[in-house]
């Protein structure tokens, strides 16, 4: 990945200056709901631009939770993967409860 969450908060703090972090969880619901309605349509190039947008949002409040988001997600996936899961059938699941 050519982006890295220090160069995206770099590029907000640039361009939209000091961040609310209230704000900015605002800014993500908006942005989830735009994904909402581009996977509603089916548009797929919606769908992808959207799923960028949520993103850009994600790395904004982990900054402000003084979090690296990469590193977060490795954690979570270590995490899933230990896990035993009860599958949905749909393809989703639900861990099992202590693992």
């Amino acid at each position: 990945m050519s982006e890295s969450q220090h160069k995206i908060m770099t590029w907000a703090q640039e361009t939209f200056g000091p961040a609310d972090p209230s704000a900015v969880f605002r800014k993500f619901h908006d942005e989830v709901g735009e994904l909402t309605r581009a996977f509603d349509s089916g548009d797929k190039r919606a769908i992808r631009k959207e799923c960028g947008d949520v993103l850009v949002m994600l790395f904004r409040l982990t900054d402000h939770a003084d979090g690296d988001l990469v590193a977060i997600l490795e954690d979570v996936m270590a995490e899933n993967r230990a896990r035993e899961w009860n599958l949905n059938g749909d393809g989703t699941a639900q861990h099992v409860v202590g693992t």
